[in-house]
């Protein structure tokens, strides 16, 4: 399968050159691949999307826009373009506009008779866990002086 290109340098003294004939400079542009057929070789390029095409469609096709894999779709190709400075952006002077939203009033629990059967029974859950911890606390501490006993017999059995 050919190489996708995605863009296309038409940069005017770039095409002003003899064509390469498929064998100029593809190039990464924008993470994607790019073709420039003519001779030069001074890194002036003027990238034009191609929608993606073959190598071979671009070149046989010759400097017009060739038919893309999504039909053919006409892309304006723009000889010049006016570059605005920041300046002509967002004009120093004038002050920043921010919005500022007021924090909304807590909203209050009305007296439910069920928020209170379940704080009750969150209250009688806490202490049920506590209680069930103390009780495994106390098993486990017997299950450890049992082994403790244990191993004093099975070492006076030994030294016996």
């Amino acid at each position: 399968m050919s190489t996708v290109i995605h863009f296309e340098c038409r940069n005017a003294a770039h095409l002003a050159t003899r064509s390469r004939g498929g064998v100029g400079e593809i190039v990464m542009h924008h993470g994607t691949f790019g073709y420039c057929d003519g001779f030069a070789s001074d890194g002036e390029h003027r990238w034009i999307a191609t929608g993606g095409v073959s190598l071979e469609q671009l070149v046989s096709e010759g400097r017009e826009r060739p038919m893309t894999m999504s039909g053919n779709i006409a892309v304006p190709i723009i000889d010049e373009v006016e570059e605005l400075g920041a300046e002509s952006l967002m004009p120093a002077e004038e002050p920043l506009a921010v919005a500022v939203m007021d924090e909304p009033a807590p909203v209050a629990v009305a007296d439910n008779a069920r928020v209170g059967e379940l704080e009750a029974e969150v209250a009688r859950l806490h202490a049920e866990l506590a209680s069930t911890q103390d009780r495994h606390r106390g098993e486990l501490e017997q299950i450890l002086r049992d082994l403790d006993d244990l191993a004093g017999r099975v070492r006076m059995h030994l030294g016996a």
